[in-house]
Formats: structure tokens, C-alpha cells, sequence
């Protein structure tokens, strides 16, 4: 597949997972998270099922896509997410407890693969100390 033809398959991918609704071009809004996608991506459903749980804790969810960079059957695409918690949480990859009514920002990369039209592998990177410098947790530069 082309190039332009495996961004366009992410950019699918993407609203599947995350259930987007575009506000302009590169910037999205969360509307709607119920159940499981309808996807045939590569394991999309564990990885959404993560993200579902995060909902009940979050509002005001503003998705914004910025880069997306594609070599081979490589696609990458760097992702901010801001929100305002509901409900205290244990953030998974910290294991800090995030307050209810604190604004977080959480900045991710992933590397998906794409091979036939379909994404069949993601590695996501996550900003933690990011969030750990919203919370307090360690000094800011």
C-alpha cells in the first residue's frame, strides 16, 4: 500500500478506537465510548478497553492529532489528550492517584504498523513524567 493509503488506514483506526467527532481539521472531540469498537484491528479492542474505563473518569475530553508521519508500512502520530477527572483514579502507568476535578494532559506517540489495510501492530509512548509534573509530583524545568 501506498504511503497516503496507510495514513488514511490510521486515520480510521484512530476514530474507531477513540470514538472521535472532528471539531476542525486536527482537532477532535470524545463523543461516545460505549462498548467495544467495530474494528478488526490488531487487538484494538484490549487496548480500547483501557481507554473506555478512562471516560467515567474524565470530561470536557478534547482529542488533538497532531503530527502524522508515514514511511513504509510505518505510520506514526503523536496525540494530546486534555480532560477534567470526575472521580480520583490510579493512573495505570504511574500508579498515582489523579484528584477529581484536576485538568490533565496527556501526550502520547505510537508507531502502528499497517500491513493490508489494517493495523497489526501499535507501540504507544507515553509522556509520564508530564504527568507527573501536572500533579505536583516532581518539579517542573
Amino acid at each position: 500500500m501506498s504511503i497516503e493509503a496507510n495514513k488514511a488506514v490510521v486515520r480510521r483506526w484512530l476514530n474507531r478506537k477513540t470514538r472521535m467527532e472532528v471539531i476542525e481539521p486536527g482537532r477532535y472531540r470524545v463523543v461516545d465510548t460505549p462498548g467495544i469498537p467495530d474494528t478488526d484491528d490488531f487487538e484494538t479492542i484490549m487496548k480500547y478497553d483501557e481507554q473506555d474505563n478512562l471516560g467515567q473518569y474524565f470530561e470536557d475530553v478534547t482529542v488533538t492529532v497532531g503530527d502524522l508521519i508515514a514511511e513504509g508500512d510505518k505510520v506514526v502520530v503523536s496525540v494530546t489528550a486534555t480532560g477534567t477527572t470526575t472521580a480520583p483514579f490510579r493512573h495505570l502507568t504511574t500508579g498515582v492517584t489523579i484528584p477529581a476535578g484536576k485538568t490533565i494532559t496527556r501526550r502520547v506517540v505510537t508507531i502502528l504498523t499497517v500491513d493490508d489495510g489494517k493495523v497489526v501492530e501499535e507501540r504507544t509512548h507515553e509522556d509520564r513524567l508530564g504527568i507527573l509534573e501536572q500533579l505536583g509530583l516532581v518539579p517542573t524545568h
